[in-house]
């Protein structure tokens, strides 16, 4: 058993996942641009944090990949959303695409940490896999609500608020996680 580098990180990030699905239950129709440069800070602030506990993190027993595919994702969509406040003349319909792209790369990598984590423990890490994997399903149905958003007319203000929901479950999960957080040696030497 290994000791854990830089838990802080993980904590930081599950708060600042917190404050993004708190954020997304306040947007709406009349909301200001400001709100989308506060969630892109927020977003960029969770992907630097969850950079540093998984490069602090990477052994040989067990990779960090799926933090440092999340985190690189949660970087770059902060990165579109900033250039879409910046230079889009129609900031929602930007903003709405790549948010629901960002949605369907999230649900995907949902699936792959909850591989990763059946692959070090299916029964003691149940619970962070069931909670992953409702992110999953709902991040998914969301992303493919906003990519078809004229078929489902006034539905897309509420689904936001709804979907901050998947935030606030990601950073309780890692707060959970970060409390019970060791890393398994797989390869354990027999003495």
């Amino acid at each position: 058993m290994e000791t854990v580098n830089n838990k802080w990180a993980l904590i930081v990030r599950g708060f600042f996942l917190i404050g993004i699905g708190i954020l997304l239950f306040t947007i709406s129709q009349n909301s200001t641009k400001n709100l989308v440069l506060l969630f892109s800070l927020l977003t960029f602030l969770a992907g630097i944090a969850g950079f540093e506990f998984a490069t602090a993190n990477k052994t040989n027993q067990l990779k960090s990949n799926w933090l440092m595919l999340e985190s690189g994702a949660d970087i770059s969509f902060s990165i579109v959303a900033i250039f879409f406040y910046l230079k889009s003349a129609d900031l929602t319909v930007d903003f709405l695409t790549a948010f629901a792209s960002f949605a369907l790369l999230f649900a995907f990598l949902q699936v792959i940490y909850i591989f990763q984590l059946a692959q070090i423990g299916l029964i003691p890490n149940i619970k962070i896999i069931v909670v992953r994997l409702i992110l999953s399903w709902v991040f998914g149905l969301f992303g493919i609500i906003l990519l078809f958003k004229s078929s489902f007319p006034g539905v897309t203000t509420s689904l936001i608020n709804f979907i901050g929901i998947g935030p606030l479950l990601a950073g309780v999960s890692l707060l959970i996680l970060s409390s019970k957080m060791y890393i398994i040696n797989k390869n354990p030497k027999i003495n």
